[in-house]
């Protein structure tokens, strides 16, 4: 698996699931086109044919092993938005910030 030049070891390979490989994939293709992922859950669940655990768990362990970074977008009492899912050490820009 690549992202912008850096191969993953295979020891991060085998620490997820088919399943989990394919949200971890689908997470770097649009961080890829889009400098950052912020889809919601269910919406990479349904990309990725995986459930909404999966999805979590594989971000969760993507974020604990510095393959991703995780930034929350919580807003008091009202619906928060996506957390934004980004590489670390990937180039901050003021849309990234937003």
């Amino acid at each position: 698996m690549r992202h912008e030049g850096r191969e993953l070891p295979n020891a991060f390979l085998s620490i997820f699931t088919p399943a989990e490989l394919r949200v971890i994939r689908l997470i770097f293709s649009v961080i890829l086109s889009e400098g950052r992922c912020t889809k919601r859950l269910d919406e990479i669940a349904a990309l990725a044919s995986a459930s909404r655990s999966t999805v979590r768990n594989s971000i969760k362990e993507a974020v604990y092993h510095g393959i991703l970074e995780r930034r929350e977008r919580r807003f008091g009492n009202a619906v928060s938005e996506p957390n934004v899912l980004t590489v670390p050490g990937a180039p901050i820009t003021s849309d990234s910030i937003s």
